[in-house]
């Protein structure tokens, strides 16, 4: 190994070096960094593809005593499984030393962006979700939707587990893979305004381009981690659901341009000024999340690159770690 080489960790690989924790972890911290302005994340960039699209996104910031920086390119493909059976998410992500240029890293997106997208809906449940809540509705039983159980369902003493998905036999599969994995039976949502009303988390981890038929009001205090809108053509929340609803984001920039926050202001129903706060400030205790038990509190999800960068750092000094990943040097 040269001084110039890279470590190359594919997805099984990184999958085998940190759990749900090791990801809370990484994405609150990268959260605290953003809110105290530590962290560089310029806005994302979208390349349109046929029937898909290229997402780039990067980020740059000390860990650890350690200037490190990321780009991530994503290739999202909602129709891969059906049409060729590929994974929807496919990419790399590239992480640098910061004060070098040095590539230190070629890592697999898809595992990272999977798990540090779960520890962020996990991060905002934990602060914002009722202490109480006891019933959990996935709403798309995808691999977001089984990464995302698998994050929040140690948050709470669930008691009602409820699937839903557009494809009924994914919903099947999903209920009887995740019940061993969850402690209790993952009940069928055969009607999702129906099984909405009678739970305290809602996650939406859809392709949906038009928002999902929940019911006007959800039931009083019910968190929402609104994760699926994550380009400008998607949408799961309702702009009236969003308007009635106490919102918090990841990045306000990102929201503004292509999360469920989006719609809401298309719409007119709401306005950027209307955001209470950065999911960042309020962990950080810069501002108020959750101010009542009665109200409804969303968490507009679009992905932010500090969440990729820290999760990237912390799989990097792991795999340095254990001495796993293959070297290569891109100069020779």
């Amino acid at each position: 190994m040269t001084t110039a080489a890279s470590l190359i960790l594919s997805g099984p690989t990184i999958a085998r070096l940190a759990g749900v924790d090791d990801y809370y972890a990484a994405v609150a911290a990268g959260f605290r960094a953003f809110a105290a302005g530590d962290a560089s994340s310029p806005p994302p960039m979208e390349i349109g593809a046929i029937d898909g699209a290229f997402h780039v996104k990067g980020a740059a910031m000390d860990i650890d005593g350690g200037a490190f920086a990321v780009v991530k390119v994503n290739g999202n493909f909602p129709l891969n499984p059906q049409r060729c059976g590929l994974p929807t998410i496919q990419g790399a992500l590239l992480l640098s030393d910061a004060s070098t240029g040095r590539l230190l890293a070629i890592m697999d997106s898809a595992e990272i962006t999977l798990r540090r997208t779960a520890a962020a809906s996990a991060v905002a449940t934990d602060s914002l979700a009722l202490k109480s809540a006891s019933a959990l509705l996935i709403c798309g039983c995808g691999v977001q939707g089984r990464a995302h159980l698998e994050a929040i369902a140690p948050l709470r003493k669930l008691r009602q587990i409820f699937a839903f998905d557009a494809e009924g036999e994914k919903a099947r599969r999903f209920a009887s893979e995740m019940t061993p994995v969850a402690g209790l039976p993952v009940q069928i949502a055969a009607d999702i305004g129906d099984a909405a009303v009678k739970s305290d988390i809602i996650v939406t981890t859809t392709t949906a381009r038009t928002p999902l038929a929940f019911p006007a009001m959800l039931r009083a205090g019910t968190f929402v981690a609104a994760v699926g809108a994550d380009s400008p053509a998607k949408s799961e929340i309702a702009p009236s659901l969003m308007a009635n609803s106490a919102v918090i984001v990841d990045v306000a920039d990102q929201c503004v341009a292509m999360g469920d926050l989006r719609a809401a202001i298309a719409a007119g129903a709401m306005r950027r000024s209307d955001v209470r706060a950065s999911l960042g400030a309020v962990i950080a205790g810069m501002a108020p999340g959750r101010l009542s038990e009665d109200e409804i509190v969303i968490f507009d999800s679009t992905g932010a690159a500090f969440q990729d960068l820290t999760a990237a750092a912390m799989i990097y000094k792991k795999a340095r770690t254990q001495g796993v990943g293959a070297w290569t040097s891109l100069q020779q």
